[in-house]
């Protein structure tokens, strides 16, 4: 998710073509995209179940609560309270890209800040603060992340000489290692989200990101492709993951993980091929 608000920041900030309802489209299609997976999904639950089923208010659930048939688009929320936000952060990085700089690093600060709160609740209370707010209302590290995207942007020619393979790889060794400690000492609880706010993660995050924009890529089609179908796997993975819980639960990680991995992989791509599909995974 952290490469998700990267990519959506570096795209838009600096973006000189954008008419004043840019954000609107963006939001109204985000809208559009999840009340058509709520109908597809409305439509097979009256089938199977013969009972009825809001796609409205699963949208809204969805999107703001992390709840519902496809409680995942909560980055999607995220990104529309993001996107009302725009358009004052984006003046601001046109005009004074000083107080642009300050505002990520005060971001980045309230991120180190809610990583330790994160800390200091499982030690003493047995919970993860952040465990009480839903992940659509964490601006702290999506926001934060968005301006990161901005601000790769701004320093990409400076920043891209210091990002070498090695480092990123070391750099992942500290990640798993740190968070393997916090998931068998610290942490009550597996979920990733729970890192999202952790320097080692950002500093990974970003530099990967920067790593892989500045590699040249020849097809560029493939590259389009690839996005469409990660959205795809992304918002069918949690499915896969209950037909296997139910039908299959072998309690092997690795075969559970190839598993949701390659069906949600197949299924995306046939998506993918089938003409008039676009309104499933472009926003």
């Amino acid at each position: 998710m952290p490469l998700f608000f990267i990519t959506n920041g570096y795209l838009l900030f600096g973006k000189t073509n954008k008419d004043k309802y840019y954000t609107y489209k963006k939001r109204d299609n985000i809208l559009i995209l999840v009340f058509l997976w709520n109908m597809l999904y409305t439509v097979a639950y009256i089938i199977l179940k013969h009972e009825p089923l809001n796609p409205f208010s699963n949208t809204i659930n969805n999107l703001f609560f992390q709840s519902g048939s496809f409680g995942q688009f909560w980055f999607f929320g995220s990104l529309i309270i993001i996107y009302i936000m725009f358009p004052s952060i984006d003046r601001l990085y046109f005009e004074n890209k000083k107080h642009f700089l300050i505002l990520a690093m005060i971001l980045v600060f309230i991120q180190i800040i809610m990583d330790g709160l994160n800390i200091f609740t499982s030690l003493n209370f047995s919970v993860i603060l952040q465990s009480k707010i839903p992940q659509t209302f964490r601006l702290e590290s999506h926001l934060s992340y968005f301006i990161l995207g901005g601000i790769i942007k701004q320093y990409e020619k400076r920043l891209v000489k210091y990002i070498k393979m090695p480092y990123i790889i070391i750099l992942y060794i500290i990640v798993v290692i740190y968070q393997w400690f916090m998931v068998n000492n610290i942490y009550p609880n597996l979920h990733c989200e729970f890192f999202y706010d952790n320097i080692f993660v950002i500093c990974l995050s970003s530099s990967l990101f920067i790593f892989i924009n500045n590699k040249k890529y020849k097809d560029g089609k493939n590259i389009a492709m690839m996005a469409n179908l990660i959205m795809l796997i992304f918002i069918l993975h949690p499915f896969i993951i209950h037909i296997y819980d139910r039908y299959i639960n072998t309690n092997i990680n690795a075969i559970k993980l190839i598993f949701v991995f390659s069906i949600s992989a197949i299924i995306s791509l046939i998506i993918v091929k089938i003409p008039y599909t676009k309104r499933l995974y472009k926003i």
